[in-house]
């Protein structure tokens, strides 16, 4: 005997199967956006604040780890890269000793904070270079090396050009920059490259320079922050 066929219905579709749901009907009644134009309109703070939020509620999202892959390929690259700032070093000697040399001491004056935004871009871009995450160790020690190279052009730069530069804030800047790079080194790359070549004999004699100006205060410091001269204490 065959079996008997089922009598049971089947549900009847009810309003919440048939509409859409609130988040499509509010995406529905939302105006079209391209978002490659939306993305160039946010400003880089707007846009970070968004893509924080968003990784911080989804942290193993697709989106959260293509910003892991792409820092580490970041990182990656900056270590195996040394990056040479000796142009720096040029453009504020050419600046300083050139640029200006054949005006007068009135039109040096006037000069004067066109040529130290000049030397302050300079230190500003040695700085943010070396004190990214990942730089290595040759690229922060081609940064010490070309901020002292400034600091003894700004130092030697003669005429009245010379004089309002280093009364300027460019000297404080440039002390702080070689600080702060020293402070993303580990002391046993401090020690190792305070105690080979001539860097200390170089910084020593850029000491006594300003010295005789009284400005670049706290270069001192960066002969502490290498552990240079201190003494064992009984």
């Amino acid at each position: 005997m065959p079996p008997k066929a089922s009598t049971k219905r089947a549900r009847a579709p009810t309003v919440s199967d048939t509409q859409p749901s609130k988040r499509q009907a509010a995406a529905a009644s939302k105006p079209a956006v391209d978002l490659n134009v939306a993305l160039a309109t946010l400003s880089d703070t707007s846009l970070r604040q968004l893509v924080s939020a968003q990784i911080n509620l989804e942290p193993t999202s697709d989106l959260a780890e293509a910003i892991r892959n792409e820092y580490t390929r970041i990182i990656a690259q900056r270590s195996a890269t040394v990056v040479d700032f000796d142009h720096h070093s040029k453009s504020v000697w050419r600046e300083l000793n050139l640029s200006h040399s054949k005006k007068s001491s009135r039109w040096q004056f006037e000069a004067a904070g066109d040529a130290e935004g000049v030397v302050s871009d300079a230190i500003r871009s040695i700085s943010q270079t070396a004190t990214e995450s990942g730089a290595n160790k040759g690229t922060r020690e081609n940064a010490l090396t070309t901020l002292r190279k400034i600091g003894k052009t700004i130092c030697l730069a003669g005429d009245q050009l010379g004089s309002e530069v280093r009364d300027g804030y460019c000297c404080t800047e440039l002390v702080g920059a070689m600080k702060a790079v020293m402070e993303g080194m580990s002391m046993a790359e401090r020690e190792a490259f305070f105690e080979a070549g001539d860097f200390v004999e170089k910084l020593e004699e850029l000491e006594q320079l300003s010295e005789g100006y009284g400005i670049m205060t706290g270069l001192s410091e960066l002969f502490d922050l290498a552990g240079y001269g201190e003494e064992d204490e009984d």
